[in-house]
């Protein structure tokens, strides 16, 4: 029987979207100052000039959810009582869905609850059920731990494609949020 490199499949497995974000070719941004949702509200402008502002208030990643290829600042805001951080990650094909990412968060949670009692054989079987293409996601950095009440400011490269946003820390109550 094939070993499993516990922190290999912890670090892959450890997978949490908040949000999807597309990465589009490079070419000139002229957005628009202000933006409005479909129902007249002021929606913030997120993304300008190759810089993403990204604030969390809870569990939670507000931000755009299309930005350029090429070298983005992100400024992180924790405006939460928790701690967070952000990772992107690419997908291996632009036709992964939120619905797809979805399949990994029960298998994540499960298998995360059954480490914490000690149950580690059923942890990896939960583990095991981690869809395939999960293990072909490319890691594009992101930030460092981020207390309450702070701001992270970091710089990624990104090539074009769709890409989804993680954090999973555990919480006060020793729960990882996902």
């Amino acid at each position: 029987m094939k070993q499993i490199n516990f922190k290999s499949v912890l670090f892959c497995v450890l997978a949490t979207s908040s949000l999807l974000v597309s990465c589009g070719e490079k070419e000139s941004n002229q957005q628009s100052s202000e933006a409005y949702m479909e129902d007249g509200d002021y929606k913030p402008d997120y993304y300008s000039n190759g810089e993403l502002q990204v604030l969390t208030q809870a569990m939670d990643f507000q931000t755009a959810d299309t930005i350029k290829s090429g070298w983005n600042r992100i400024l992180y805001t924790n405006d939460s009582p928790e701690t967070h951080f952000l990772l992107l990650d690419k997908f291996p094909s632009d036709t992964i869905n939120e619905e797809d990412v979805q399949t990994l968060m029960e298998p994540f949670d499960q298998g995360m609850l059954h480490l914490m009692k000690g149950d580690n054989e059923s942890a990896m079987a939960e583990f095991g059920k981690i869809p395939a293409w999960f293990a072909e996601v490319k890691r594009y950095g992101g930030t460092g731990l981020l207390s309450p009440g702070q701001v992270a400011d970091s710089y990624v490269n990104l090539d074009p494609g769709k890409y989804m946003m993680e954090c999973y820390v555990k919480m006060a109550n020793g729960e990882f949020h996902t």
